[in-house]
């Protein structure tokens, strides 16, 4: 007894966390119930009792942690300790650990001691020399149940360590099983009485839906590739960009765009196929030059670094130009139009005018922003035509069009006359205005 009480004074000093962060692993499809609703007399296998004193841990029904069946170590008639309890333990079934693979236990607690003496912590056991190993002591008042994670390797690798879990040969033993023991130190039994739950008083440790979970390394997406996109846009336009990268465990990937060179992801998108391209659009709300880059996150929560920038300018619209010119006119005369539009960063522009009778000035300048600019068209044909004309920045964005009508009045009843009776007088009179 005093052996076992040694080593657990020491194991005290040597605490390893009990509340552990994988962020490197997931957790694969295997795991081991070790206790659940069809939990039976046997304990599903557990190895429970007292090494000095009378046997306390016990199925129970009381304030369950899920509707499953606990397993408390308490008095089951006076819901307190016994007398004498000193050291009591609850072992599960022995696991066998593969050299290569890491282990965890997950188990819900609940626990009340009743001096600051007494203690309860998750133990080791060595079949083979029969000495338990303790990791972790708790104290103190815990009535509600919590979730705690156990690494099993670590703990078994830090004995080991020490010269324990060998084999005869000196070589790994693997044999090892994992419970919960509770240590009286004083041996009054005194019950707890600030410790009622739904009228009862009790002290002890209540434990439920204990499993073990086995583990595997997992590795980060890589970087992704540099995006590739426009390297122009216009203020409020969709804009879509691409990237990908591949994951060296084959896990879904998703992509946080960083729009602003920040180091801060400002869109996500939904999670892809390793190595599968993937797309997004976004719109730049101001005009400006903006860096751009994008991390991986893969569904295990394992990130990336960002990859290389690619840069973008984004642009305004040059202003909806003034078009100014007649209304009405004579088929064959041509007739000039003036245009201005202005750039808010101040390109020169250039201006596209769409004649109504499917022709077009093509690209006329560059002029300057605020510079008026003239074009001149006669139209061949009697009719309403729409002219139209829109302006475009040294980037290459462009404005919306401004429109104006023009129309072609058809000949009047005696030109008409003159033109085809007497052809000579209509000559002579065309000089002057009807």
């Amino acid at each position: 007894m005093r052996k076992i009480l040694s080593i657990c004074i020491v194991a005290l000093f040597f605490l390893l966390i009990l509340q552990q962060s994988f962020v490197a692993v997931k957790q694969e499809p295997f795991h081991m119930i070790l206790m659940d609703s069809s939990m039976g007399d046997e304990f599903e296998g557990w190895e429970y009792g007292s090494q000095s004193g009378p046997n306390l841990w016990h199925v129970t029904t009381i304030d369950m942690y899920s509707g499953t069946e606990a397993l408390g170590c308490f008095n089951d008639d006076f819901r307190r300790y016994e007398n004498n309890m000193d050291f009591n333990y609850a072992l599960a079934p022995i696991v066998s650990i593969q050299d290569a693979l890491d282990m965890i236990m997950e188990y819900y607690c609940k626990y009340i001691t009743e001096d600051s003496d007494d203690y309860w912590g998750v133990c080791m056991y060595d079949p083979a020399t029969e000495t338990f190993f303790s990791h972790g002591s708790f104290y103190g008042y815990e009535p509600t149940w919590e979730k705690n994670v156990f690494n099993i390797k670590d703990a078994y690798d830090y004995w080991y360590s020490l010269g324990y879990f060998r084999k005869g040969n000196g070589s790994r033993s693997y044999d090892i099983q994992v419970g919960f023991t509770f240590i009286e130190s004083d041996n009054t039994g005194t019950t707890n009485t600030t410790a009622e739950i739904h009228g009862v008083y009790w002290s002890g440790i209540f434990i439920d839906d204990v499993t073990i979970k086995k583990l595997t390394f997992n590795s980060p997406p890589e970087t992704p590739d540099t995006p590739t996109g426009p390297s122009t846009g216009k203020v409020g336009d969709s804009i879509s960009f691409s990237t990908v990268s591949t994951d060296p465990d084959g896990d879904m990937i998703r992509y946080g765009w960083d729009w602003n060179n920040d180091d801060v992801v400002d869109s996500w998108t939904n999670y892809f196929p390793s190595g599968q391209q993937t797309s997004i659009a976004h719109e730049f709300s101001q005009a400006g030059t903006y860096t751009i880059q994008v991390k991986a996150e893969d569904d295990n929560d394992l990130k990336s670094g960002f990859s290389g920038t690619m840069t973008i300018q984004i642009s305004s619209s040059p202003s909806t130009p003034i078009l100014m010119g007649p209304t009405s006119g004579k088929t064959g005369q041509s007739y000039t139009y003036s245009a201005v539009s202005t750039d808010p960063e101040n390109d020169q522009l250039s201006y596209l005018f769409t004649w109504g009778d499917g022709t077009n000035s093509g690209w006329l300048g560059p002029f300057d922003s605020g510079e008026t600019m003239n074009a001149s068209h006669s139209w061949t044909n009697d009719g309403t035509y729409s002219i139209q004309v829109k302006a475009r920045d040294s980037q290459e964005i462009e404005s919306a069009v401004a429109t104006i009508q023009v129309s072609m009045p058809k000949s009047k009843g005696i030109e008409h006359f003159l033109a085809r009776f007497f052809p000579e007088l209509f000559s002579y009179l065309s000089l002057f205005s009807f």
